[in-house]
């Protein structure tokens, strides 16, 4: 395993740029393993790489001024809002890119999970596999109203959303760890809602278990100690970011909707 990861923050970007930027990140942009922070300008609703559209209703969309994007990896539709996001790029040079899947998607999520704890959040990972996860997906097109495995939980109810996907060299791995509440809103912009579609029952937020605003600085902060505990790691924070964003920019019209 290296012990040396890359640290960036590119901060609030569009949502194709920002999807842009993770398949760059898993491309070979970087030549060791990336934690990357960044939030959603405007806001939007990202699509799993396979999932159909034909849900959506993109007038109401365009009404709200909220984006649409498909990501690289795959799952149901999120609506990314009051969040931070993570990304995790992993290069076939670094021992965890050997790691069984599941397993290093357990890694990743125990040092988010470390991170929480940190902030005082006894959340825990699912321990059950819920083999109805990918049924239905066309009645429950919305990650948060399901969860799998390894994801992280605090009270019964999901706190941060994960995909991975593995590519010929790199893996990445993606997610929105929720802030606020306003990712409820995703029904409103769905045509139609199925009768057991209940986000408030299934997910919830940082401000809602701890009753006041995130401290953002204080969230990356923890989050990242906790990678550093887990993994025993150290990071480097690049200082490249605008190169990097003006490459992505070249290639964000192929995640758009």
């Amino acid at each position: 395993m290296n012990s040396l990861w890359y640290f960036i923050d590119t901060g609030e970007l569009s949502g194709a740029l920002n999807m842009a930027v993770d398949v760059l990140l898993s491309s070979g942009y970087y030549d060791r393993p990336c934690l990357r922070f960044y939030q959603w300008n405007p806001y939007s609703i990202s699509l799993g790489y396979n999932q159909r559209p034909d849900f959506i209703l993109f007038d109401r969309l365009k009404e709200s001024n909220i984006d649409i994007v498909r990501r690289p990896t795959g799952g149901r539709a999120i609506l990314h809002a009051e969040e931070l996001t993570y990304s995790v790029s992993i290069p076939f040079t670094c021992g965890l890119f050997n790691e069984n899947m599941h397993n290093l998607y357990r890694l990743i999520n125990l040092s988010l999970n470390r991170g929480l704890e940190h902030l005082g959040i006894k959340s825990k990972l699912e321990r059950k596999q819920n083999k109805r996860r990918f049924l239905n997906s066309r009645r429950n097109p919305a990650c948060f109203s399901s969860s799998a495995r390894s994801e992280i939980k605090f009270n019964g109810k999901k706190i941060v959303g994960s995909a991975q996907r593995r590519f010929k060299e790199f893996i990445l791995q993606h997610g929105s760890i929720l802030l606020g509440p306003f990712h409820l809103k995703i029904k409103d912009f769905l045509k139609s809602v199925p009768e057991e579609f209940d986000l408030n029952s299934k997910s919830i937020s940082i401000s809602e278990i701890t009753g006041e605003k995130v401290n953002i600085k204080l969230l990356k902060d923890s989050i990242l100690e906790g990678f550093k505990e887990i993994l025993n790691i150290s990071f480097e924070k690049r200082n490249d970011i605008s190169k990097l964003v003006s490459e992505a920019d070249k290639i964000k019209y192929k995640f758009r909707v």
